[in-house]
């Protein structure tokens, strides 16, 4: 972004710079050795109040073991006029440490040197990468990634690999009764059950919409068939009494060594297909 226009003053930046409302990363203002300004998503990455921030030593957030280098990445940055990433260990306000990767572009306010720094927790950003920020499953990315990976584990090794693919019933029904938000809350709410009724190597993703998967390796179609009926029956309960309740209807099937994906895929959301005209809030295998 080109900054090289806007008032050369602090609250003007803040203002009329959208980021530092907006970023999904961390950003700030840094002039004479000190933080003039902080958006929240930093203030989370280090875990100090934007009071503190403004107070101590930029330095004081970065391990001490890294902290020469980070000083000369930042005279070397001024110098040289140059915005190059790089890569340091940050310490939060809790002692925690995390890997980081920064970019500090130069500027100028008020007629003096300044820098304006973009602060990126690296495993958060892996994670995200494969994450869906509403229900905290993975994401479609991962599910294609890791189907395949278990697929050809299945091929080498003849182990069982099943797949279940759910949705909630009538969802377009819920979302026009009572409001979108209300519908996302539902969707966090099932991502969280689908967490709780899956083992460890099980991988529980978003598929689309209101539509989910979970791939389990190891599991034939009778195990896979009581995991999501101990899905089902969860959601049923526990959102009983949030709005009118909401149940799933799931469809399951078993990959056949060698199998297309695609078909195998198709096998479930068949499975799916047959439990929704079979009335919903049931458990099909194909």
């Amino acid at each position: 972004m080109d900054i090289s226009n806007i008032d050369s003053s602090i609250d003007a930046i803040v203002m009329k710079w959208d980021l530092f409302k907006k970023a999904p990363i961390g950003v700030y203002i840094i002039q004479e050795g000190r933080f003039k300004a902080v958006n929240k998503e930093f203030i989370s990455y280090t875990g100090y109040s934007e009071t503190e921030l403004l107070q101590i030593d930029p330095l004081d957030i970065v391990s001490e073991s890294f902290r020469e280098t980070v000083k000369k990445n930042a005279i070397d940055m001024l110098k040289l006029q140059r915005d190059k990433p790089y890569e340091y260990l940050a310490a939060k306000k809790n002692g925690e440490d995390i890997w980081v990767i920064e970019v500090v572009v130069p500027t100028e306010l008020q007629g003096e040197r300044a820098a304006i720094g973009f602060f990126m927790d690296i495993d958060r950003l892996a994670s995200d990468s494969v994450t869906d920020a509403l229900t905290g499953l993975y994401n479609r990315r991962y599910f294609n990634n890791n189907l395949k990976a278990e697929s050809e584990r299945s091929d080498r090794y003849g182990s069982h690999l099943s797949l279940i693919l759910l949705d909630v019933d009538f969802f377009k029904k819920y979302n026009d009764t009572f409001g979108h938000t209300e519908g996302d809350k539902v969707l966090s709410m099932i991502g969280n059950i689908i967490k709780k009724c899956i083992r460890q190597t099980d991988s529980g993703c978003r598929y689309g919409g209101e539509e989910f998967a979970v791939i389990l390796p190891q599991s034939d179609i009778d195990s896979a068939s009581l995991t999501a009926e101990r899905i089902r029956k969860c959601i049923e309960s526990e959102t009983a009494e949030f709005n009118d309740g909401v149940t799933i209807s799931a469809g399951i099937s078993q990959y056949q060594i060698k199998q297309n994906l695609s078909e195998f895929i198709k096998n479930s959301d068949s499975a799916l297909y047959k439990a929704k005209e079979s009335g919903r809030n049931c458990v099909i295998q194909n």
